[in-house]
């Protein structure tokens, strides 16, 4: 009579086809995937997962290069070896350090604007005996957290210098060791994709009122800035650390920003409405007296931070302000964390701060940043990228880390002239600017989600959309038009 085979055995025979299977999938999904097939990632993991093969080293006919490329980051090429005088920076962080609109994952050739390109621009302006190379390692929609995991990543590169601008989009949860671990894997990536899809813009949340989630969000913010310069430090490689330029005066009334934002964004109150009427028709004091009755709402604040502007009170206005971005950010730089940021500076050897936010400030007469050197939400116009570059390289010029005496820094001007003389800026982007009429066009989308109504084109525009695509104009274009001024909404008492 046969003997029964141990359990053991038995398991380990059940387990060889499902092993057999793993590796097969594996095998084909991998392949699939480098042939660009197939994409296992979930815009979801892009966000908090680290980057799955972000350098890889490739032979061409120039010789062996590095390349990075991963969802939402531009590809870029770099010779594994170093060329005489050659120094690298490696600039990373979000889609504002990317340069977006100008530069991004979908379009990365022909335009000039965003920081790193300023940087290549001036720095080898001023160093021509040296062969600067800034390698644009920032990546869409990026938390501190994957940040951190492109900082180590770009170690092989070999640079002699990181630029780190990250702060904006912190809110998603980091990801465990195990999730990280398992997400390298391609069949769990597929699978994960085919069972779990990701959230519609309208199911994702802007508003952050738990406390206690807000600290979890600042502690992992700072546990994974420490990460960034642990890794600096171990490579040996200097660090410069920015704060971000807060669009403070920003509110979500275009027609895509609303319907992202209404189900979860707090009701405008009528008091608020009725306070910004009286403030802007001049009667500051009622204004402000009314909204004490109102600061249970977010938007009482950032109401009052406009009413004591109209009056001329600058830093009231920008201290309410700021306060507001605290509790509603709206994927912003939290203020406190800029502020962390200076603070923790001088335990940091080897790192230099370039203070984005205090020169977005100092360029406003108020110390407001100026709207119009926004696009959106975060993202700058060419002019306000330029000026986000100047702190930066006061860093790197005064701590002498490039080798040879720089010469003296050019105009912007000049470096257009070098770099970029078409100058096709203006007729591809406008500015950003506050619609007056904010206060109702939020309350009135509000409601009308309430009632399952997302909102509709028929919410007036605080400035023209962006052109779809990103085609420069045809030579000869002449200078964009003016955007039409915001009109009243067709609800002109308060609902």
């Amino acid at each position: 009579m046969p003997t029964k085979s141990p359990l053991r055995r038995r398991i380990v025979f059940a387990l060889i086809p499902l092993i057999v299977l793993a590796f097969v999938a594996t095998v084909v999904l991998s392949r699939l995937e480098r042939e660009g097939v197939i994409d296992t990632g979930r815009p979801a993991d892009q966000v908090a997962m680290p980057p799955v093969d972000l350098v890889r080293r490739e032979k061409t006919d120039e010789g062996e290069v590095f390349v990075v490329d991963a969802p939402m980051m531009l590809r870029t090429a770099v010779p594994v070896k170093k060329a005489p005088n050659e120094f690298r920076i490696v600039l990373t962080g979000g889609s504002f350090a990317q340069g977006d609109p100008y530069l991004n994952h979908d379009f990365s050739e022909g335009f000039f604007g965003s920081i790193a390109t300023w940087m290549q621009a001036e720095l080898s302006m001023r160093y021509p005996e040296a062969r600067i190379r800034v390698i644009n390692a920032a990546a869409a929609a990026q938390t501190s957290g994957r940040v951190a995991a492109i900082v180590e990543q770009t170690r092989v590169l070999d640079p002699d210098l990181y630029v780190v601008l990250t702060g904006n989009n912190e809110g998603n949860p980091p990801a465990s060791t195990l999730q990280a671990a398992l997400h390298e894997w391609v069949a769990y990536r597929a699978l994960k994709k085919g069972l779990r899809p990701d959230l519609s813009p309208e199911q994702r949340g802007y508003f952050q009122p738990d406390q206690e989630a807000v600290r979890q969000i600042v502690a992992n913010y700072q546990r994974n800035i420490g990460s960034i310069v642990a890794t600096a430090r171990e490579a040996g490689v200097p660090l410069v650390l920015g704060t971000l330029p807060i669009n403070l005066k920003y509110v979500p009334t275009d027609a895509e920003a609303l319907r992202h934002a209404v189900t979860t964004l707090p009701m405008v109150g009528k008091g608020v409405v009725r306070a910004m009427d009286d403030c802007r028709a001049g009667r500051t004091d009622g204004g402000i007296a009314a909204l004490a009755d109102e600061r249970d709402s977010p938007w009482a604040l950032r109401a009052l931070a406009e009413c004591y502007e109209l009056a001329g009170d600058f830093d009231a206005a920008r201290s309410f302000y700021k306060i507001f971005v605290e509790q509603v950010p709206l994927i912003r730089m939290r203020p406190s964390l800029n502020d962390w940021l200076r603070e923790a500076l001088p335990t940091w050897p080897g790192v230099a701060l370039a203070d984005l936010e205090k020169e977005a400030e100092d360029a406003s007469p108020s110390g407001i940043p100026d709207p119009g050197l926004f696009l959106d939400v975060c993202h700058m116009l060419w002019r306000g990228y330029y000026l986000m570059a100047r702190p930066i390289l006061r860093a790197i010029v005064d701590a002498r880390w490039i080798p040879g005496t720089p010469r003296p820094a050019p105009t912007m001007d000049e470096v257009l002239d070098a770099a970029y003389p078409s100058r096709r800026f203006d007729a591809m982007h406008a500015p950003y600017a506050v619609d007056p009429n904010w206060p109702r066009v939020l309350r009135q989308a509000m409601l009308d989600a309430k009632e399952g109504r997302l909102p509709a084109e028929r919410v007036p525009l605080a400035r023209p959309p962006m052109p779809s695509g990103m085609t420069p104009p045809p030579p000869g274009a002449g200078p964009p038009t003016a955007p039409t001024p915001a009109t009243p909404p067709p609800y002109p008492d308060v609902p």
